[in-house]
Parts: structure tokens; sequence; C-alpha cells
């Protein structure tokens, strides 16, 4: 049975690209688990980051980041430690995600997230194949969920839609862009559809 880890415990993690092992991104948390659970969360009325852009094509490709626990420490001490660590990275060429250096700082105001998601939103708006992608991370998520569940065989169902979505064309690929924009509607920087994990 694994070892509850103490309330004064933070765990300062990194999120590794499985395809190449590269870190990408640098963290903290207190429950490893759920934090992971909550990267592969693609919600679409929250700003499209970096790093969610790089979680949602490992997932149209039926791929999850993979998350390493580098170091632990106290709560009165994460912020310095989360920080040491990213700036390691940035000073020794790893190109993270992490848009800022760590600690409490907020890397983004509400204000400024809120017009970073309607600015991503509109770029969606117009671009038939945003929508194809998102599609694909959502099929991505659900086949790695089955997966996960011993489901082969919706495991398989999930990475064939996948591909029939990948190699659709002519009437076919627009009839799974309407249907995307249906599924992924975005009004005013809000959607009425969220990706979450399960």
């Amino acid at each position: 049975m694994a070892k509850k880890p103490k309330s004064d415990d933070v765990f300062i993690y990194t999120l590794i690209d499985p395809r190449n092992g590269q870190v990408k991104y640098v963290g903290k948390t207190v429950d490893p688990k759920d934090r992971l659970r909550r990267h592969i969360a693609i919600r679409l009325d929250q700003p499209m980051t970096k790093c969610k852009q790089w979680i949602a094509q490992l997932l149209a490709s039926g791929l999850r980041p993979l998350m390493s626990v580098i170091d632990t420490c106290k709560t009165s001490d994460w912020e310095s430690v989360e920080k040491m660590y990213i700036k390691k990275f940035r000073d020794s060429g790893v190109e993270i995600t992490n848009i800022a250096d760590g600690g409490a700082m907020p890397s983004q105001t509400i204000e400024q997230r809120r017009n970073s998601a309607k600015k991503m939103n509109a770029k969606c708006k117009n671009k038939p194949k945003c929508y194809l992608r998102l599609l694909l991370a959502e099929l991505g998520r659900h086949a790695i969920r089955f997966k996960n569940l011993n489901n082969m065989e919706s495991y398989e169902k999930m990475r064939n839609a996948q591909e029939i979505v990948r190699n659709s064309c002519g009437k076919a690929r627009e009839r799974l862009i309407e249907l995307a924009k249906e599924k992924f509607e975005i009004n005013n920087g809000k959607s009425n559809q969220t990706i979450a994990a399960s």
C-alpha cells in the first residue's frame, strides 16, 4: 500500500514528452496523481497555453505526458525549490512550456486569461483544422482511459476513429468539421463542451 504523504509535503514534478523523453513542464503539487489528471483535462473556456497545446497534441496521438517527481520539500520551501528547477532547466537549454518563473507568481491575471482564451477561440473559429485537432485530442483521451481500464475493444474503436478523422477528405472531412464545431461551440470565450479527464 502506498504511503500517504505528510500534509506539509509538496512534490516538485516534471511533465515529460513520451515520444522523446524531453522535459516540457515543471510544477508543484501535493497530489501527483490528481495533478496529472487535471493536466490532461482540456477545457475550451480556458486559454490554450503552450503546455496545454503540447498535451492536446499528445492526446490527439493517443499518448499522454509522463510525470516524474523530482523533489519533495516542505510547504514553506516549495516556491524557491520550484523556481530553482525552472531556472535550472532553462539555463541548460531545455525548452520548457512554463510561462512563469515559478512560485506563487501568477503567469497571467484573470483578465489576461480571459482575453487569451478569447483570442485562442477566435483563432480556432475560422480554422477547421483546429476543430479537428480538438476532436482528435478528445478521442485520444478516451482511448487512453479505455486502455487504462483494460477495455481493449473500446480502445481500438477510439484509435480507429482517430484514424478515420486523420484520413478523412472531401465531404466526409467537411461533415466532421461541422460536427466538431457543434460539439465545441465557442461563444464569448466560453464553451458548451468541456473535454475533461475521467
